[in-house]
C-alpha cells in the first residue's frame, strides 16, 4: 500500500509540474484505480494501447513505463519489474524538456526494486540520487513527495548496516513527513522499523511501546495488513521476553485477521492466475499462426527450393564480391595503423628528444654550478621546486609511454581483469592532492560502490590519472571536477568546469594529432596523455569521447563493459 501510495504522489507532482491535456490525466487517474483495485489486466491493455496510440510525449511515456514497471513487478518477476524501470530511465534521458525532473521518479522505481530483492547497497545509492535529483532539478512540492519516497529506504539500509543511530534519525524525520503531510496511515511501518531498531539494541520494553502504537495506529485507519505485521512484531518481542501469555493473545489476533484477509487474497491470486492465462493464450494464438506458416511453406516446397538454387548461387557472387571488399578495407585499415603508429612514434621521439632535456640539462646546469661555488645552497633551493615540477611531468610522461607501449605489444596473461572505478578515483584524486589544493578545487567523486567494469586496474589508473590531471589543468580556480557514471550508456566520465574545448580541437582530439595547450596557470604539457588514454580504452574494447558542457568546462566519457553494477 504504501508503494503505491508513494507512487501516486510522485506521478500527481510530475503532471503538476507541467501541464498535461485533461485526456492525459484522466487515463493515469484510471489506469491509477486500476492498479489499486488489482485489476491489471485492464491497466495493462489501457498502458498498451497509449504507447501504440503514437499521441503521447516523452513524459507521458516514461509515466507509462513508471506503471508497467510496478504491474510486471507484481505479475510476472522483479527482474522483468526492473526492465521497464530502466526504460523509464532511459525515456529522462531522451527527454530535454522534462527529464531532469522527472528522472528523480524513476530512480526512485530502481531504488524500491533493489530493495524488495534485498540488494541494500543499490537500493541505498538510488534512494539518494533520486533525493539529490529532486532537490536540484524540482520544486518543493516534489521534492518532498521523493523524500517521503525514499527515506524509509535509507532508513533500513542504516538498519541493515548495524548503523542504528543514523537509522533512528532517519526513521524519525520519515515519521515526521508522513504526520506535516496527513499520511499518518503510513507511520506503522517506520513504528515497525524503530521496534526492529530497538530489538538489535536489545531494548525489548520500548520495541515493545513501538509495536504497540503501530497496532493502535493501524487498527484506527484499518489497514489489515500494518496490523497484521504489528502482531507478528509482537509475537517475535514476547518470545524473547518469555512471556507466553501476551504471545498467545496475539497469536490468536493474527490468525483471526488471516482468516478474514484469505478472501481478499483469493482474489488477487485469481487476477494473477488471470493475466497467466492471458499471456498463455496469446502464445498458443503466436503458435497457431507459425503453424499455419509452415503448413504454406510446405505447399510451396518446389518453389522454394528452386529460389533456394538461385538464392545460394546469388550469395555465393555476393560471398567473393564481400570477401573481395573486406580484404580492400584491411590493407587500407592496416595502412592507417601503421601511419597512425608512425605519427605517434614521431610525437613520441620528439618528446624524448626535445621536452626531456630541459628538465635534465637544468639540473646538470644547477648541479655543476653548486659545485663550482656559482650558486649556493640557498639558491639552488629556490629554483630546485621548478626542476621537481619539471622532472615530475617528465616521469609522469614516461611512464605513459611505458604503457602504451605493454599495450601495442601483447598484453602479458595473468593478473586481473576487472576494476572498481570508486577505488581507483579515490586513489588517483589522492595522489593528485598537491595540484587540487593549488588551484583550490573541489573533487565530487559520484560512482556506485558495486560497480566493476572490464579493464585491467593499471590501465584504468593511467586513463583516470591523465584525464584528472587534464581537468585540473584546464580548470580554474575554485572550480569543480566530478568524476561520475553515466547508467543508461554505462560511461565512465571526468567533468571540469574551466575553459572547455573549441571547436576545431574537439573535432581531433584523439587523432594523434593535438598539440596540449597551456593551462589556466600557464601550466604546460606534452599532448600525448590523450592519445594514450584513447589508445587504453581501445584496447579495451571501450570507447571515448569529449564534448562541451552548456555552461562551462568539458566532459569526457569513456565506455567499458561492465561486470557488475
Amino acid at each position: 500500500m504504501i508503494r503505491f501510495l508513494l507512487l501516486s504522489l510522485s506521478l500527481l507532482a510530475l503532471h503538476s509540474a507541467h501541464g498535461q491535456t485533461t485526456d492525459l490525466v484522466k487515463a493515469n487517474e484510471d489506469i491509477q484505480q486500476l492498479i489499486y483495485d488489482n485489476k491489471y489486466n485492464e491497466a495493462q491493455s489501457r498502458i498498451y494501447e497509449l504507447l501504440r496510440s503514437g499521441n503521447i510525449d516523452k513524459r507521458e511515456e516514461m509515466v507509462l513505463y513508471v506503471f508497467l514497471s510496478d504491474i510486471k513487478r507484481i505479475l510476472v518477476s522483479k527482474d522483468e519489474g526492473m526492465k521497464f524501470a530502466r526504460k523509464a530511465l532511459a525515456v529522462t534521458y531522451e527527454d530535454k524538456k522534462t527529464g531532469l525532473r522527472a528522472r528523480s521518479l524513476a530512480y526512485h522505481v530502481i531504488a524500491n526494486i533493489h530493495f524488495e530483492k534485498q540488494e541494500y547497497d543499490s537500493a541505498y545509492y538510488y534512494a539518494e540520487k533520486s533525493i539529490r535529483q529532486a532537490k536540484k532539478y524540482s520544486d518543493s512540492e516534489r521534492y518532498l513527495n521523493t523524500r517521503i519516497s525514499n527515506l524509509p529506504i535509507i532508513g533500513y539500509y542504516f538498519l541493515e548496516k548495524g548503523k542504528l543511530d543514523e537509522a533512528e534519525k532517519t526513521l524519525f524525520e520519515s515519521k515526521r513527513l508522513f504526520e506535516e503531510t496527513d499520511n499518518e496511515c503510513e507511520i506503522p511501518l517506520q513504528l515497525l522499523k524503530l521496534a526492529d531498531l530497538e530489538i538489535k539494541r536489545k531494548n525489548l520494553p520500548k520495541a515493545e511501546r513501538y509495536a504497540l502504537r503501530a497496532r493502535e495506529m493501524a487498527d484506527s485507519c484499518s489497514v489489515n495488513n500494518y496490523v497484521l505485521a504489528s502482531y507478528s512484531k509482537l509475537i517475535d518481542i514476547y518470545l524473547l521476553q518469555n512471556d507466553a501469555k501476551k504471545m498467545l493473545f496475539c497469536v490468536q489476533k493474527r490468525d483471526s485477521l488471516n482468516h478474514s484477509k484469505s478472501m481478499d487474497e483469493q482474489r488477487k491470486n485469481a487476477e494473477v492466475l488471470e493475466a497467466r492465462y492471458d499471456a498463455m493464450m496469446s502464445q498458443q494464438e503466436s503458435k497457431v499462426f507459425r503453424l499455419r506458416a509452415e503448413a504454406q511453406e510446405s505447399r510451396n516446397w518446389m518453389w522454394i527450393g528452386i529460389s533456394g538454387i538461385l538464392t545460394v548461387s546469388l550469395a555465393v557472387a555476393i560471398w567473393l564480391a564481400v570477401r573481395m571488399k573486406q580484404k580492400k578495407r584491411l590493407i587500407s585499415r592496416q595502412k592507417n595503423e601503421v601511419e597512425r603508429l608512425n605519427l605517434l612514434n614521431r610525437k613520441i621521439f620528439s618528446v624524448i628528444s626535445h621536452d626531456f632535456k630541459g628538465p635534465l640539462h637544468n639540473l646538470q646546469g644547477s648541479v655543476a654550478m653548486v659545485e663550482d661555488d656559482y650558486l649556493d645552497a640557498e639558491t639552488f633551493k629556490e629554483i630546485a621546486s621548478t626542476i621537481g615540477s619539471q622532472t615530475e611531468q617528465a616521469s609522469l610522461v614516461l611512464e605513459n609511454l611505458l604503457n602504451w607501449a605493454k599495450s601495442e605489444i601483447h598484453d602479458p596473461k595473468g593478473g586481473p581483469e576487472t576494476a572498481f572505478p570508486k577505488i581507483i578515483a579515490h586513489e588517483i584524486a589522492s595522489q593528485l592532492e598537491p595540484a587540487i589544493h593549488d588551484k583550490n578545487l573541489s573533487v565530487e567523486i559520484d560512482l556506485p560502490q558495486t560497480l566493476q567494469v572490464k579493464i585491467q586496474p593499471d590501465k584504468l589508473r593511467i586513463i583516470y590519472r591523465n584525464l584528472l590531471s587534464n581537468a585540473i589543468k584546464y580548470s580554474f580556480e575554485q572550480g569543480k571536477i566530478t568524476l561520475g557514471y553515466e547508467p543508461v550508456r554505462h560511461c565512465l566520465f571526468v567533468r571540469d568546469e574551466g575553459i572547455g574545448i573549441d571547436l576545431k580541437t574537439l573535432e581531433k582530439l584523439f587523432a594523434n594529432a593535438v598539440d596540449s595547450g597551456k593551462g589556466t596557470h600557464r601550466e604546460s604539457g606534452y599532448g600525448i596523455g590523450l592519445q594514450i588514454t584513447s589508445e587504453l580504452v581501445r584496447k579495451s574494447k571501450g570507447k571515448i569521447r569529449a564534448e562541451n558542457n552548456d555552461g562551462k568546462g568539458a566532459t569526457i566519457y569513456f565506455c567499458l563493459e561492465v561486470v557488475n553494477l
